[in-house]
């Protein structure tokens, strides 16, 4: 993707708030002038499978090499499941609450 390209993809993630600039206490508990909230992408498709071909590229171009992508929930879910079927890896599914009903999977 080139600078445009990206420029492009910012002032579209701003338009839909997905970007916001100010001072953001993080989880980690920094600070940060930029926070990007990527909740509101699977409300945009065509936006969505942008960040999807982005962040997969930006891995690739960085030498990450994929044997399969997990999406850890809820907001890489959706991305995660774009760069899986687009790419073809296999994908992981990583519970945030514990399931207490059905089947268990335990790997050790």
């Amino acid at each position: 993707m080139d600078d445009s390209a990206l420029d492009d993809l910012i002032l579209k993630l701003k338009d839909i708030e997905a970007v916001k600039f100010g001072t953001f206490k993080l989880k980690s508990g920094l600070t940060s002038p930029i926070y990007f909230d990527l909740r509101v992408i699977v409300s945009h498709p065509a936006l969505l499978n942008q960040v999807a071909e982005f962040l997969h590229k930006r891995a690739e171009d960085a030498g990450a090499q994929f044997d399969c992508v997990c999406g850890v929930p809820y907001t890489a879910l959706p991305l995660a499941t774009i760069i899986c079927s687009r790419k073809l890896y296999p994908m992981l599914l990583r519970r945030k609450e514990a399931k207490d009903y059905g089947m268990y999977l335990y790997i050790s």
